[in-house]
This record gives structure tokens, sequence and C-alpha cells, in this order.
């Protein structure tokens, strides 16, 4: 019951057609595992939220450069619990940064 109440949107429709009962649950867990436990998908993903889908600085003021950086640091702390060595990243971060702000 716990996991059904949990889910929202298409995580919700991949188990929508299954009763709920203690027997499903292993059934119902498989195929959320399946459907969302690629980690590669994932580290793709947090890379390309860092490389292409920075938020837009419309005017240069501490919010705007302060959002940047949460992004920034919300994808990298992602990355570095899946165990990349983002701590060597600085350069890189550093380009990213600079060529958005141009």
């Amino acid at each position: 019951q716990y996991l059904v109440g949990s889910l929202s949107g298409s995580a919700a429709k991949v188990i929508e057609a299954i009763d709920i009962s203690e027997d499903n649950y292993v059934i119902a867990w498989e195929l959320l595992k399946k459907r969302y436990d690629d980690e590669r998908g994932i580290k793709r993903r947090h890379i390309q939220c860092l490389m292409d889908e920075l938020p837009k600085i419309r005017q240069e003021s501490a919010s705007a450069i302060q959002e940047l950086v949460d992004h920034l640091q919300k994808h990298l702390r992602v990355l570095q619990s899946m165990k990349l060595p983002t701590e060597a990243w600085g350069d890189l971060i550093i380009y990213i940064i600079e060529k958005h702000l141009d």
C-alpha cells in the first residue's frame, strides 16, 4: 500500500494493473527497478544537465549566479554519490561556467 501511495505519474502507471498484495509487492518492485534502475542512464542524464541544461542567466546578479552554482552542485553531488571522480573535474566545471557566462 505504501509503495503505491508513494508513486505518481509514469511510475504509478507501471504498476497500476497489479493488485495490491504482499505477493505482488516483489513483482511491482521488480517492474519499477527494470524501468528506472539504469545507472548508466542516470549518470548520462546528470552529465547532460551539467553540460546542456544550465539555468539561463538573464541578468547578472548574485541570485542568478547562486542559481547556477546550486544547479551544478546538485548534479555533481549525485554523480559523486555514484562514485564518479567529480573532485577531479574542477577545470572542466570552471570551463563550463565560463562558457555559460560569456
